[in-house]
């Protein structure tokens, strides 16, 4: 046998019995150039090789792994300061994961660090990370000894994930991190604490309503936002200082005639937090990141929930929880588990200030106001609305894989009408549609009831005895008649408009009794002054009547609106003439355009970043659509 074909068996066989460090030099970064490892060969299966990557290669340049590429290799070290960018399709791990010895070191990428290994793996160091996940297949599974930071995700898919070191779920102003233990149900079990962080953006002094991810207690909090006032005294009396963290109990309300007479105070060091129950938070030192550390809630979370019957009945009833999870819920999800507990909506409260905010409502298919999402984010509190006393699980199978909880409208709601009040500062909105299983009545799990705890702008439904954000019937007949109830805190002039008007055979107006004047609601948004600390009941409603077309028998498809780059472009069936207004969520206008081509462009003005409402009005004929602007040039 040739000498030569002797030192590829005898290589072959060492690299059989045992894995090879190959250390990355850095001279580009491709991780398939064989001109950048020790080895002179690039690690891509069958975890033959055992990955150095040094704070300082000798190249300079770090590792990016291809989004075409999916190297298996044996154990992975990256040092302190060194970064490697996995691609698409992830990198699999068969052995250990050590990370840096001072500093994070960081995994970048759209692919998962995939931990594949047959015996049980460790994580030592330190580590930042977009996305992980366990496949590993030996009953030891995975064990975490060092610092893990984690950007995206961390999804358990086979083997148990064990931390004897620290996990944190981080988050920013782009999002928070969850850990999937929901996706492969009953696959894997997690051992140990974890560390949950949920950044508030919102820089207004007041309250929020939170939910804790992890069990702990009332300690972990007070290196977030001052713990202060007495424990266990219902704070609808005066102390100094006053309690800044509360919990809801809706069978010890002080004020009957009001719903807010039932927060009690927690002020208690070692007091339990954790489980599905929602608490208020009094916050003045926001923008902030909280962060909790505990064992991670893993089965179903369940928490008690009562009707205490009172003078007032539309104070009675509502219950503060939270999502009970390290990552996101659906709304939708939560009330399928849990049929007739709820009146069927839930209620979420943003402070804009010491003691003033708004209050959206979602009830499983829709949200007031346009932006409110069907998911309820990790750390979140939540008001619910219930007819009776009873219990309220929220299973695991609710969670929702997501770093985000993006909003995106899509198509309009069967016989739309969504009403936003606003005076350019302040807004609400209510929403109307139908659906075949409703009535005329009060529906529990579609109609939403009005949150009784007033705002600077208030509207809302008047129907069957009861005030309502969210209205569903069966049909809208022509000479239908809606009544509305407006309340507001300030003197100033408020504009009411249609933000979606979906009604085919209909024309929606706004009657005021009081001029007796009757507003196009597809045409016209009205301007009225109206008096703070007064009631408007009586005066305002939504009549109907047969919509008239100037082509008889003609229906026309709702315009496409959609964001290209950094422009509206918008496709409509025919090159007739529309108007378009480009609006934040306050209803001030951003840009506007007449357009008569079927296809057109609007160019937004620059530096623009947030939510933008588009609406486009042919004739009698109005679509609208939400979109999320990243940025402008």
């Amino acid at each position: 046998m040739k000498r030569t074909n002797l030192l590829l068996l005898l290589t072959a066989w060492l690299m059989s019995a045992t894995a090879q460090t190959n250390t990355w030099l850095g001279n580009t970064p491709g991780w398939l150039s064989t001109g950048n490892w020790s080895l002179g060969v690039a690690p891509t299966s069958s975890c033959a090789y055992d990955v150095y990557i040094p704070a300082v290669p000798v190249g300079g340049l770090f590792p990016i792994i291809g989004p075409a590429v999916s190297p298996s290799i044996g154990s992975l070290t990256i040092e302190s300061g060194a970064t490697l960018t996995i691609g698409n399709l992830g990198l699999n791990v068969c052995g250990s994961v050590t990370g840096g010895a001072t500093t994070p070191a960081l995994l970048l990428g759209n692919g998962e660090l995939r931990l594949t290994g047959t015996t049980t793996q460790t994580i030592s160091g330190a580590l930042k990370c977009h996305r992980l996940r366990n496949q590993n297949t030996s009953p030891g599974g995975v064990v975490v000894t060092g610092e893990v930071q984690v950007v995206f995700y961390w999804q358990c898919q086979d083997g148990d994930l064990t931390n004897n070191g620290s996990i944190t779920l981080l988050s920013d102003a782009a999002g928070t991190a969850y850990l999937d233990l929901f996706t492969y149900p009953g696959a894997a079990a997690y051992n140990g604490d974890i560390t949950v962080q949920q950044y508030i953006g919102n820089a207004a002094d007041g309250y929020r309503d939170l939910s804790l991810p992890v069990s702990t207690t009332v300690a972990d909090l007070s290196d977030d936002f001052t713990i202060a006032g007495p424990h266990g005294v219902n704070c609808w009396y005066a102390y100094s200082p006053y309690p800044t963290f509360q919990e809801y109990r809706e069978d010890a309300n002080a004020d009957t005639s009001h719903y807010y007479g039932g927060f009690w105070s927690i002020s208690n060091a070692s007091a339990a937090l954790g489980g599905a129950k929602g608490y208020a938070a009094r916050i003045y030192n926001a923008p902030l990141t909280l962060d909790v550390t505990g064992p991670p809630a893993t089965g179903v979370a369940t928490v008690a929930v009562s009707h205490t019957p009172s003078l007032t009945p539309s104070a009675d009833g509502w219950n503060l929880v939270g999502n009970p999870f390290c990552a996101p819920i659906r709304w939708s999800q939560v009330l399928s588990q849990n049929p007739g507990v709820t009146s069927g909506s839930c209620y979420r409260f943003s402070t804009t200030g010491e003691y003033a905010g708004t209050w959206s409502a979602h009830n499983g298919v829709t949200g007031v106001p346009l932006s409110t999402p069907d998911e309820i984010s990790i750390s979140q509190g939540f008001f619910v609305h219930v007819p009776v006393s009873g219990l309220l699980s929220i299973a695991p199978a609710a969670c929702v894989a997501s770093s985000t909880v993006p909003f995106y409208k899509t198509e309009s709601l069967p016989s739309e009408l969504r009403l936003q009040l606003s005076n350019g500062t302040q807004a609400d909105e209510i929403v109307a549609y139908t659906d075949a299983h409703a009535t005329a009545q009060y529906d529990a799990g579609m109609d939403a009831l009005k949150m009784p705890a007033g705002g600077p702008v208030q509207i809302s439904f008047s129907a069957a005895g009861n005030e309502l954000a969210i209205q569903v019937l069966d049909e809208i007949p022509a000479q239908a008649e809606w009544p509305l109830s407006v309340s507001v805190t300030d003197n100033c002039s408020y504009t009411l408009r249609a933000i979606a008007l979906n009604l085919p055979s209909l024309t929606a107006y706004l009657k005021d009794a009081q001029t007796n004047t009757l507003y196009n609601l597809s045409t016209e948004a009205p301007v009225f002054n109206l008096n703070g600390g007064q009631s408007y009941t009586g005066r305002f409603s939504v009549v109907f009547a047969p919509a008239v077309s100037a082509v008889a028998g003609v229906k026309t498809a709702p315009a496409h609106i959609r964001l290209v780059g950094s422009d509206i472009h918008i496709e409509r069936s025919a090159a007739t003439r529309a108007e378009v207004v480009v609006s934040n969520l306050l209803g001030q206008q951003i840009t506007a355009a007449s357009v008569g081509e079927a296809t057109a462009l609007i160019r937004l003005p620059e530096n623009l970043k947030g939510y933008a409402l588009v609406r486009v009005q042919e004739g009698d004929k109005i679509s609208t659509q939400k979109l999320f602007i990243p940025s402008t040039r």
